[in-house]
């Protein structure tokens, strides 16, 4: 807790960031997070298909072709592996 919180007793604003920054950690980091965020119907498409971090049946240059991409679990997957990479 910052200065001004302790002096003017401020924490309620502190909290709400520190959930906030949690969501966002949760969000990026925690995959069944992302599906449970997701339509059912999506969900159970992406955990009906097998997992892994390569298609073995991609061609091409990985992660630079359409036809063999990086695999994410859906848009927030998409977000989440974006907001990873440095």
């Amino acid at each position: 807790m910052g200065f001004i919180s302790k002096l003017f007793g401020g924490n309620k604003e502190d909290k709400a960031l520190r959930e906030a920054f949690e969501q966002i950690r949760r969000i990026i980091e925690d995959e069944q997070f992302q599906l449970d965020m997701i339509h059912p119907a999506m969900k159970a498409m992406i955990e009906s298909r097998p997992a892994y971090d390569q298609d073995p049946n991609g061609t091409g240059p990985f992660g630079f072709s359409e036809t063999n991409p990086i695999p994410v679990n859906g848009s927030i997957g998409q977000l989440a592996y974006l907001s990873s990479r440095r």
